[in-house]
């Protein structure tokens, strides 16, 4: 007999995507790190190649840019997590500080701002220099604590599965059972691959019991066990899936027999799921 699983019908729900905020908080530390390159040029100096023809400490800052450009593609294309995004932006931080605040900089504050006539404008630019740090670290806080990445949920979905699974092998038709409520009021349960969800939102359109988030682009139901009023419309739900090339991420299993109601892509009844 397989172990017993618990009530967490939610375990590979993956329910938010990438925070949209987190992307303005990338781009807020990008656009001022290019305006402090900019005073560089202004000020006229500290300024290495490519401005003039020699590298130095300038050059290597350059380097930050194709490091977000990379870690935004990866992103978007769900290749890495909130680990990446947190050393990415630590490092930004601690290269900020290295280079223009701890003691003995390389361009400490009064390179900055003296070599403005004006005072107020070499506060300004001084500014949009700690504006880079404090932004960074205010990103690498965000991308810590904010909603992960489907990356992050099916690393962590598939150690959950994993301890569930210690004493064996898991088998799907018992997730939820522990604290599901009574078969007879509810003999129908709902099994749902939400990491692989592709938010097509199909099952959103013929079913009141599904709802795609707009923001993240994820369909969730609203209840994972149903009784026979709800089963015609979450079997149309699960038969309308286009996910995985059609077989569907969204399963209907009666409790009583254990057997996949729908899509049931083998025509035998067993359960369809990738676990």
């Amino acid at each position: 007999m397989g172990p017993h699983i618990g009530g967490d019908m939610r375990l590979l729900e993956n329910s938010k995507g990438v925070n949209p905020r987190l992307y303005v908080l990338i781009a807020l530390p990008t656009l001022l790190g290019i305006a402090h390159h900019v005073d560089h040029v202004i000020r006229g100096n500290h300024v290495d190649w490519p401005i003039v023809p020699m590298v130095n400490s300038f050059t290597y800052s350059l380097v930050v840019y194709p490091v977000i450009g990379i870690g935004l593609y990866l992103t978007v294309t769900d290749r890495v997590g909130v680990r990446y995004r947190v050393v990415v932006g630590s490092l930004g931080a601690v290269m900020m500080w290295f280079f223009h605040l701890r003691p003995w900089a390389v361009e400490p504050p009064s390179d900055i701002i003296l070599p403005y006539a004006d005072p107020v404008v070499g506060t300004v630019a001084f500014a949009v220099l700690i504006a880079p740090v404090l932004s960074l670290l205010v990103t690498t806080g965000y991308a810590t604590y904010s909603p992960r990445s489907p990356t992050d949920r099916r690393k962590s979905a598939w150690v959950q599965v994993g301890r569930m699974a210690e004493d064996g092998p898991v088998d799907p038709s018992e997730i939820g059972e522990r604290d599901a409520p009574p078969v007879e009021e509810k003999p129908y349960k709902i099994l749902f691959e939400a990491n692989k969800c592709i938010g097509a939102g199909k099952c959103a359109e013929v079913s009141d019991n599904w709802e795609l988030d707009l923001e993240t682009g994820i369909a969730a139901p609203r209840a994972y066990f149903i009784d026979a009023a709800d089963l015609e419309e979450n079997v149309r739900a699960a038969e309308v899936c286009p996910a995985k090339k059609d077989d569907g991420v969204i399963h209907v299993v009666d409790r009583r027999t254990s057997e996949e109601l729908a899509p049931d892509p083998h025509g035998d009844g067993t359960l369809s799921v990738d676990w």
